[in-house]
């Protein structure tokens, strides 16, 4: 066991070995996944996630990183092996901007809503947004690829990302935080650690391009028959589009019911909230339109806390996953066609990306599971569009990823980290398949 090194190494206060200091991190913030660590590790600093990283290395003993804990696939937290759990939150170096370049360089810790207001508190903006934003780091955003709701405009956190800290296995150090907008010397390989989910190193800062502000000029929430029409609408506005959510009207008044919220109109099943930078554009007559910010948050509480709603039911299965925006109405048919009667569906996302959140109550998990993602390989999509593959979607992988592709990543994450102490449960799948 490594804890007595750790503790020597790191101090006792950043070492968490207790029943109950433990629980906090045994959990993911759905509840569908619990492994018990034998530590928590909270470095401060690179220099401390080196020191912990070395022991383990050092004992083969695997490391699980966690940052804000609120991902769906379960990587954030261990499974059946021995492992510490190395927390990122306390990783808060002092965030430096440097006007000429507008870049924002902080410690992997920060939320993504603290990056928000201080890129905003310089007159600038970073773009990528989740409801998430609270409790999620940016390290974590970074090692997931996060999405949200802006992806139409500015593209995942992938597409944000100058330069990384990052420390491997071994607790060796990579720093290429510092980064020329014209680099042209081989491999890029700090771009590998986005959507590597922990398991090449762990990120401990991060600089980030910010952006000068697309000031949202109107809101509005518009009744839609059915996905096409939804369709139709975004469609013809989406240069000048910073969002386009899509959610149903029963999953709306069910959020409306648990806040205490006003429902909304059911004449039409399909509610889609828009967002935009031009002129007010002409939409259909039963458009809400949102005249003052609190009336925008209204409207987008609607949308942002359906995984909430979810949260609060028993049973619930997930699935993120995604097609061309084109073929979601006949993929939605067909999810609708072959789930049971008795299954409850819950559909809501963003729209022009082709991501939509499929949710499905009192329905067995590999049934509702297999039958989402087969849809979407069916219509050339994806099993993972923004969560992830974390341990949920293990077995999965083969299904959108050649064997090429996945030998490769499997060398690529062997010569980052060759004893595969890193997440060993995340991003695991047979080559042979």
């Amino acid at each position: 066991m490594p804890i007595e090194a750790l503790v020597n190494a790191l101090g006792a206060d950043k070492v968490v070995s207790d029943d109950n200091g433990i629980s906090n991190y045994a959990f993911d913030w759905t509840g569908n996944w619990y492994a018990k660590p034998v530590a928590v590790v909270l470095p401060e600093n690179t220099e401390d996630v080196s020191a912990a990283l070395k022991i383990c290395h050092e004992m083969n003993f695997s490391v699980v990183t966690q940052g804000g804990n609120s991902g769906l696939v379960g990587g954030a937290v261990g499974g059946d092996f021995p492992h510490v759990v190395l927390s990122t939150k306390n990783l808060r170096s002092q965030p430096i901007f440097n006007s000429a370049t507008n870049q924002l360089t902080l410690g992997a810790g920060f939320t993504l809503q603290e990056v928000q207001e201080i890129a905003q508190s310089h007159g600038m903006q970073y773009p990528v947004d989740t409801p998430s934003r609270a409790l999620a780091t940016i390290g974590g955003n970074v090692a997931t690829n996060a999405g949200g709701v802006r992806v139409i405009a500015f593209g995942m956190t992938q597409q944000q990302v100058v330069g990384l800290r990052v420390v491997l296995s071994d607790g060796s150090v990579i720093d290429r935080l510092e980064r020329l907008k014209k680099e042209n010397t081989g491999f890029d390989i700090t771009a590998l650690f986005s959507a590597s989910e922990g398991t090449l190193g762990v990120i401990t800062d991060v600089c980030l391009q910010l952006r000068a502000p697309r000031t949202v000029k109107w809101t509005a929430a518009v009744p839609c028959t059915n996905i096409q029409n939804a369709l139709d609408v975004a469609l013809s506005l989406q240069n000048e589009l910073l969002a386009a959510e899509l959610f149903q009207t029963s999953g709306a008044n069910k959020v409306a019911e648990a806040e205490g919220m006003k429902k909304l109109p059911a004449e039409k099943p399909w509610w889609l909230i828009l967002e935009g930078d031009g002129d007010k554009p002409e939409l259909p007559t039963d458009s809400q339109w949102a005249l003052t910010p609190s009336e925008a948050a209204k409207l987008w509480n609607y949308r942002e806390l359906q995984a909430s709603m979810l949260n609060r039911l028993s049973k619930v299965v997930k699935v993120d996953s995604s097609v061309a925006p084109t073929h979601l109405p006949a993929y939605i048919e067909r999810i609708t066609q072959e789930l049971s009667a008795g299954d409850d569906l819950y559909i809501f996302g963003h729209l022009l990306d082709g991501n939509l959140h499929i949710s499905v109550a009192n329905a067995e998990e590999k049934v509702a599971t297999d039958i989402v993602l087969d849809a979407a390989v069916g219509f050339g999509g994806s099993v993972s569009a923004e969560h992830g593959i974390g341990q949920a979607k293990n077995d999965y992988v083969h299904l959108t990823k050649s064997v090429v592709e996945m030998k490769l990543m499997n060398d690529i994450r062997d010569s980052f980290d060759p004893k595969r102490i890193l997440n060993p449960h995340v991003l695991k799948f047979n080559v042979d398949k």
